[in-house]
């Protein structure tokens, strides 16, 4: 039986960004964690150092660590399927597998892409998968009111409000946030070191800089090593330091909408896919009016995914024939006689 090894061995084979990715690995998924570790306890030679170079691929390659991570366990978990061997038999061995393991279309798409993109890597694009596409189903927002509700439920708490303030203006993701640091902000702008996008900054708003300050001055106290970082946890445990998961942010946010009396169970995706919908939509109040401003505050390339946060349904399209409806009745008088009517 193979013994086990020390923590330490990872450290004795990886560099120093390798270890920063396990790092992040671990403070958002535990079980990626789990299968990291495995990976280069128990694989053989061959195989670890063919995975740790593809890491290190794309470490370079990309700049967020979660999808380092996602594209790496998805390379790890075709090569478990096939039992590292790559042939026709084995390819469809494994469209078999994603078929019946994953009945989302999405996930196995997800998958397939990460997996064609590993086969050119080891220069086997012979054997690429046809991508299935995509299903983009409507999921449900919030309304303008209770967005409004929110914000100023979170007012009284600087931190939360700020955070609330960083998903619904700043349209940034949960796991950006809890690695920001307070060096990233330079007056109106706030630069993201990984972006999943061309941009590297965001606009701040004039209530998000006095929603920043505010937080500042009331910020719990870090330790030496956290002090760069923007959002300090204050909870015992890990106290002083930074936010290593973004579960705390999700309960936080799921408290608040509970607080605020709104049915449907709130994420901070939630919020942020509420404001690429209600941002697109006319009939509400924080329309931007160009779609084009919508996506500079997303940080989207192609504006193609920007319309994909616009979750409007059939009643919006009711909602806007009504509108059309109502205005020709407004304007149409039928007592008043036309012009040659009143000669």
């Amino acid at each position: 039986m193979q013994s086990k090894k020390p923590d330490g061995f990872l450290s004795n084979h990886c560099d120093s960004d390798s270890i920063a990715l396990f790092d992040a690995i671990g403070g958002n998924n535990q079980k990626k964690w789990k299968l990291l570790k495995h990976i280069f306890r128990n694989g053989d030679e061959k195989l670890k150092l063919l995975l740790q170079r593809y890491k290190d691929y794309l470490c370079g390659e990309y700049n967020s660590r979660n999808t380092q991570a996602d594209y790496f366990c998805h390379a790890k978990q075709f090569l478990e399927i096939t039992n590292n061997k790559i042939n026709k038999n084995t390819i469809t061995k494994y469209k078999a597998y994603l078929n019946k393991k994953y009945k989302n279309k999405n996930t196995r798409n997800k998958k397939i892409i990460a997996t064609n993109m590993f086969l050119d890597w080891l220069g086997k694009s012979q054997y690429r998968m046809k991508n299935i596409g995509w299903e983009h189903p409507v999921k449900p927002t919030l309304k303008d009111e209770e967005i409004s509700k929110i914000l100023e439920t979170a007012y009284n708490d600087p931190e939360l409000y700020l955070i609330t303030l960083l998903i619904w203006e700043g349209c940034l993701r949960d796991e950006t946030i809890i690695n920001l640091k307070i060096t990233d902000r330079i007056e109106n702008k706030l630069y993201i070191k990984y972006s999943k996008t061309g941009n590297k900054s965001i606009i701040l708003s004039p209530r998000m800089i006095e929603a920043w300050d505010k937080y500042l001055s009331i910020r719990p106290e870090p330790k030496p090593d956290y002090r760069e970082y923007l959002f300090i946890n204050p909870y015992r445990g890990n106290k002083g330091e930074k936010f290593q998961r973004i579960l705390p942010i999700i309960k936080r946010i799921k408290k608040l909408g509970k607080k605020c009396g709104i049915k449907i169970d709130i994420t901070p995706y939630t919020i942020r896919r509420t404001s690429g919908t209600l941002r697109q939509d006319k009939f509400s109040e924080f329309f931007a009016g160009d779609v084009k401003i919508v996506q500079r505050m997303f940080n989207h390339k192609d504006v193609r995914t920007t319309l994909r946060y616009d979750q409007r349904t059939d009643n919006d399209v009711e909602r806007y024939l009504e509108s059309i409806y109502n205005n020709k009745q407004a304007k149409y008088k039928p007592n008043q006689p036309t012009y040659k009517e009143g000669l």
